[in-house]
């Protein structure tokens, strides 16, 4: 397998939610044009077709406009002459599954009690891995003589089998173009050549902010604009948990975010013990580090809804914050990596709050 690929003419196959979930979820690139993006990761390239397969989302309660934004962006894509779309679609079923070991906050693995599960409700996409499948196929059998390479912008190694069919009965290169920071060692063993999907690809991608088209004018969305705080000491630092904030809560003063929060789960850590002590048959559960984590989790983002509130009754940071306008809020946890860990509960709370903030200061 060569590491760097060139091709004059290519077909290429980008699975939309593999991409979306492995560099784009918590970016500020969402506002991408796939066709730039394979023609920038592989200089000389002539995407003579791009097939983009995904399916339509559903609106959750805490984003109601998320539908609207996809299909924005689909109008977009179709604004792009050689974008082929397929949609598939979604389903959702509540199932049952064992529960995994927990990262906890303390940083420790706690591992959970023996036999325990938990309902969740799954989301699963249905229809783009085997429409991808099934037209690459296609393509390789019907138009073999309009192109010379197979690229398919995807880490799922489920396409192991029709990519060694393209490979071995239709002579052709294959090329991978890997969004995700951990790629597939089968998939980077089977291609003609392999390539990561880096920051700088997806900044140089972009469409531009409006596009004007038969129907009118599209904008990018303005919650793909993304505020990042990388910490207390950032520009954007007024949004850390950690940043110097005094407000009164619950009767107690407290000095920022982090504070209240620690002294909540001290106070749960402390009822566990409590309970524990009394009903020695339960002990072993009342004890468990796992379940400790468990309800934290469960109740943590409520608290920290609570506390953010009292803390955006300042009007400074209440202005400061009302000025991310409609922009998506994304906290790192280690902002030095190049895909950080990123506080999904902090950056939505944040939102919410804001959302609540009266349009004009009082």
């Amino acid at each position: 397998m060569s590491q760097v690929g060139r091709t004059q003419n290519a077909f290429v196959y980008v699975d939309g939610f593999n991409l979306y979930h492995g560099c784009l979820e918590e970016s500020p690139w969402k506002w991408l044009n796939p066709k730039a993006l394979v023609e920038k990761v592989l200089p000389g390239t002539n995407a003579k077709q791009l097939h983009f397969f995904t399916a339509g989302v559903s609106a959750p309660p805490d984003d109601p406009e998320k539908p609207t934004r996809q299909q924005m962006y689909w109008r977009a894509l179709e604004t792009v002459p050689e974008v082929r779309m397929h949609k598939g679609h979604f389903l959702s079923n509540p199932k049952w599954f064992p529960l995994s070991e927990l990262n906890g906050d303390d940083g420790q693995k706690h591992q959970p009690l023996y036999g325990a599960m938990a309902c969740v409700r799954r989301f699963e996409e249905k229809g783009s891995d085997v429409n991808l499948a099934a037209q690459m196929l296609l393509d390789a059998a019907d138009r073999s003589g309009e192109y010379d390479t197979a690229i398919v912008v995807s880490n799922d190694s489920d396409l192991v089998s029709p990519i060694s069919q393209i490979r071995e009965r239709y002579r052709k290169k294959v090329g991978i173009l890997c969004p995700h920071d951990v790629p597939s060692v089968i998939l980077q063993r089977l291609a003609t050549f392999h390539r990561m999907i880096v920051r700088r690809h997806l900044a140089q991608s972009q469409f531009p902010l409006s596009l004007i088209t038969g129907t009118g004018t599209i904008q990018k969305p303005d919650y793909w604009n993304v505020v990042v705080c990388n910490g207390s000491s950032d520009t954007n630092g007024f949004l850390d948990n950690y940043y110097p904030s005094s407000f009164d809560l619950d009767g107690t003063r407290w000095s920022h975010v982090a504070e209240y929060l620690r002294a909540q789960r001290q106070v749960l850590r402390d009822f566990h013990t409590l309970n524990a002590s009394k009903a020695p048959s339960l002990a072993s559960y009342l004890g468990s580090p796992f379940m400790l984590q468990v309800e934290w989790n469960a109740i943590r983002s409520d608290l920290l809804r609570r506390a953010l509130k009292a803390k955006f009754q300042d009007a400074r940071l209440a202005e400061l914050l009302r000025r991310t306008g409609k922009s998506h809020i994304v906290c790192y946890n280690n902002p030095r990596n190049m895909k950080p860990t990123v506080r999904k509960y902090l950056g939505r709370a944040l939102e919410v709050v804001r959302a609540e903030l009266p349009k004009t200061p009082a």
